[in-house]
């Protein structure tokens, strides 16, 4: 047990199934935040009875789970399969920078906006109650990440959404959370 106590705070008793992490920190668990319990684990939560699970002895596991975070049992099957369906890291990246877009009230105002009709700065700014130069730099954020283009008329900028895909996914949007 050597450096356990040092790293991890309190412990409990070592017993079959435990996993390291912090405490939830629930009432009367004696623990603060940031403190490690051994006996609290989400791989208590696995079935051991799982014909298709590696077992593996906790004290081999302590150290796998303090570093990836994941339970005692291995489903190679389910992880095998999935895994086959995983997109790259930079591709999962572009997908969070992509999905980073719609947290923002403003850059979504503008992409509803923008899939009923195309629109310059000055109308957007004046739909949306949006000071002009912050306008502008939601839509340099959104031309950036190609999901809307713009057509020039004299000195007029005018920007649409790139593609249908963005009026799927705002809708899609708004129909969850309009569910009950």
């Amino acid at each position: 047990m050597g450096l356990l106590p040092n790293i991890f705070g309190k412990m409990n008793s070592l017993h079959e199934g435990f996993s390291a992490g912090p405490s939830p920190g629930f009432q009367g668990d004696g623990l603060t935040n940031g403190e490690y319990d051994l006996s609290y684990s989400h791989s208590m939560k696995c079935n051991r009875d799982d014909p298709g699970a590696i077992h593996m002895n906790p004290l081999q596991s302590l150290k796998r789970t303090v570093e990836t975070a994941s339970c005692n049992i291995l489903h190679p099957i389910a992880v095998r399969k999935v895994s086959k369906q995983m997109p790259s890291g930079e591709t999962l990246n572009d997908l969070s920078e992509f999905f980073k877009v719609f947290a923002d009230k403003t850059r979504i105002g503008i992409l509803w906006a923008l899939s009923f009709s195309e629109m310059c700065v000055c109308d957007l700014s004046m739909l949306l109650k949006v000071k002009q130069p912050a306008i502008s730099q939601h839509l340099k954020t959104l031309r950036q990440l190609r999901l809307v283009k713009t057509r020039r008329d004299g000195k007029v900028v005018y920007y649409n959404l790139d593609d249908d895909h963005i009026h799927a996914m705002l809708n899609l949007g708004l129909n969850h959370i309009q569910e009950v």
